[in-house]
């Protein structure tokens, strides 16, 4: 009788969001790329996910997987329901540091009455100034700036230089990416 036929799952890779090296992983996102070579009319199929290569620790919950260990390799059973044959994989989780940034120096001008009227408070800021002081001058890291924390945890409505501070003092939000490994932060500074 023939086993299940299956691929080898691509890597799980999550950003850590409290640099403790453990994240929630959900087991199952894998499943539709392990059984992608198996003919449909084949299976029902059982999957059964494994902490150890002896198959003795079983992983109840895949849906929510707390990982052990960084980076940790999960044992992966799948049998095909009619003839009870099984095939073996392994799935490698891996949890990845979130960019490092620091926190910059206030970015002040002179209320220059000449540009947008006397005493108003309101000036045109070079963003992006700032950018190497908050990187750290890593190349690695992409930084864009928002008026809220939600447009950053969002990604959406880009503040480009200069911009116009429209109160004062303005809190402005960055979103920095890990060109790497796709880790995103966001705050304010």
């Amino acid at each position: 009788l023939d086993s299940p036929q299956i691929v080898q799952p691509t890597d799980m890779t999550l950003c850590d969001d409290d640099g403790d090296g453990i994240e929630v992983f959900d087991l199952t996102e894998i499943e539709q790329e392990l059984l992608s070579t198996s003919d449909p009319a084949d299976g029902p199929y059982t999957i059964t996910y494994y902490e150890d290569a002896a198959l003795t620790i079983e992983i109840v919950n895949p849906t929510a997987y707390s990982n052990i260990s960084n980076p940790q390799t999960i044992f992966v059973v799948v049998e095909d329901v009619n003839n009870a044959c099984t095939s073996q994989t392994t799935l490698l989780l891996e949890v990845v540091d979130s960019p490092t940034l620091i926190a910059p120096s206030q970015l002040e001008m002179c209320d220059m009455t000449e540009i947008t009227g006397p005493g108003d408070e309101l000036e045109p800021f070079d963003l992006e100034s700032k950018t190497d002081e908050i990187t750290g001058g890593d190349l690695n890291i992409s930084v864009t700036y928002y008026e809220t924390q939600a447009d950053a945890d969002a990604g959406t409505n880009v503040l480009l230089s200069p911009y116009t501070n429209i109160s004062n003092p303005q809190t402005i939000f960055i979103r920095a990416e890990d060109l790497n490994t796709n880790c995103i932060v966001s705050q304010g500074i």
